[in-house]
């Protein structure tokens, strides 16, 4: 058993020290499923909008694909209300090219699921996204190491310091054919 309370906004609220367990925005009463099937909640009709971006670096070392993965702390969240922390689960994006630089483009495709709010230790629900995917400059790839030594090379005395000798990347290497 629960007991719930609707209103508009909660910036129209005085809550007057009610303990609850969740809140949930863009909910129209009569209509809209409780999300949380337990414990006193607050439901809103405001649908608040969260826009997202990136910050922060982005790094990998090369690997000859465009795929990133990003951390919480890559992204920005701006339009939380009510003092609700928003932060984003999505950790997939791509980088605009597989080579090796820096200030790339990373782009993170979004979905409200990718949202997670709450508040102090209370669950929220409710919140979109403004924008579908988040871009900025923020990526960066790195050379990848190589280890490589040659053979045993050996020579006739010709009265220089030159020889030849084939070299074996033995290490490092994104094809493990061409390690020795």
């Amino acid at each position: 058993m629960f007991t719930v309370d609707w209103s508009g906004n909660p910036a129209d609220d005085t809550r007057g020290g009610l303990s609850y367990g969740f809140k949930q925005y863009n909910a129209k009463y009569g209509e809209t499923a409780v999300a949380q099937g337990a414990g006193n909640g607050f439901l809103y009709s405001l649908a608040p909008k969260i826009t997202v971006g990136l910050t922060g670096t982005v790094s990998k070392a090369y690997d000859g694909t465009t795929g990133a993965v990003l951390a919480g702390g890559n992204y920005t969240v701006s339009g939380a209300v009510d003092g609700d922390t928003v932060s984003i689960t999505q950790t997939a994006g791509s980088y605009d090219t597989k080579h090796v630089g820096t200030g790339k483009t990373v782009t993170a495709s979004l979905a409200d699921s990718h949202l997670s709010a709450v508040n102090g230790t209370v669950k929220v629900y409710g919140y979109k996204t403004v924008n579908m995917s988040a871009a900025g400059p923020v990526g960066e790839i790195t050379a990848r190491a190589l280890t490589v030594s040659t053979e045993a090379v050996s020579k006739v005395y010709d009265g220089t310091v030159s020889a030849s000798g084939t070299a074996i990347v033995t290490s490092g290497a994104l094809h493990p054919d061409l390690c020795r």
